[in-house]
């Protein structure tokens, strides 16, 4: 499990534009260090699902619906003769924020129809219980209608909502009420599958000092990717001598290129990602001028 724990590149050379208290996008197809609850303990219609009735939440590989996150996160809210409501808890480990913190994540709920949509809410508080959750209302809630069957980014401004400087404890709640044979088809009524993927919470970025003003549109190409190379465009104000480093989460510089001094203008170059093990990964361009750092994920 990829998990990361307030790093801080404390290099002269870079500044990073926001600093990583967690991630995990579950490739390691492991949730250790997570609490689990499952408070319904029913169990799941799909007889391939079944050993869910003890586990509440999984990792799994989802391709279906334009799914394109690999491993992720797993629940089920359809069981055996209907029954329900589903009521499982998948608790995040500790996680230490700054004076400053977003949570983002991506999700869908998994029918092949779109009509059995899983409901789902996100709680926080400062210990991983549900007495604490408990003593909480979510900070976001999907509603009854239950969460897209197209993959979603979701994302809540954490000092919006009073927490900074702190321990927290992230839950998702799966929370999905049963099919009503009485009631019409459609979302709202009975759910099937969801899944949770690129749990990260990170400062916001810094404004003492805007160190990306030489730089213009900047891209990776692809992003996610599963191959060989990326291709980076990005624009220059003025022209700069740059040095283009590949960062993983631990901190460790894992590619540095001298690209020299470039003109003004639209650039276009690619780079070798060979080697890199899956995971989140920070490619920073460093000039004398400023420098920008941007996110790629390595399938």
């Amino acid at each position: 499990m990829k998990n990361v724990y307030i790093f801080a590149f404390l290099m002269a050379s870079f500044q990073l534009s926001a600093q990583v208290y967690f991630f995990d996008d579950f490739e390691s197809v492991s949730l250790d260090g997570y609490t689990l609850y499952n408070l319904d303990g029913l169990t799941p219609d799909d007889p391939g699902l079944a050993t869910m009735a003890d586990s509440a939440w999984t990792v799994r590989f989802i391709s279906s619906q334009g799914w394109d996150h690999g491993y992720s996160a797993f629940s089920v809210s359809w069981y055996v003769n209907d029954a329900g409501p589903s009521d499982d808890w998948l608790v995040t480990p500790a996680i230490e924020i700054g004076e400053t913190a977003t949570l983002s994540w991506d999700a869908m709920a998994i029918t092949s129809s779109g009509n059995f949509r899983d409901r789902y809410q996100v709680f926080i508080a400062n210990e991983p219980t549900l007495e604490a959750f408990g003593m909480t209302a979510p900070v976001f809630d999907t509603g009854q209608q239950g969460e897209e069957p197209t993959p979603q980014s979701r994302s809540l401004n954490l000092t919006d909502l009073g927490f900074s400087n702190e321990t927290i404890y992230i839950a998702f709640r799966n929370w999905t009420q049963p099919f009503d044979p009485s009631l019409p088809t459609g979302p709202g009524n009975g759910g099937n599958e969801l899944c949770i993927d690129n749990i990260l919470v990170q400062g916001e970025p810094s404004s003492v000092a805007d160190l990306s003003a030489n730089f213009g549109k900047t891209t990776l190409f692809p992003n996610p990717v599963s191959g060989s190379e990326i291709q980076l465009e990005f624009n220059l104000t003025d022209s700069d001598r740059l040095t283009l480093r590949i960062v993983d989460m631990t901190g460790k510089v894992v590619a540095n290129r001298n690209l020299g001094v470039l003109p003004a203008g639209e650039q276009r170059m690619l780079e070798s990602v060979n080697g890199l093990v899956a995971g989140q990964y920070l490619v920073q361009l460093i000039g004398e001028k400023g420098s920008i750092t941007k996110e790629l994920i390595v399938r």
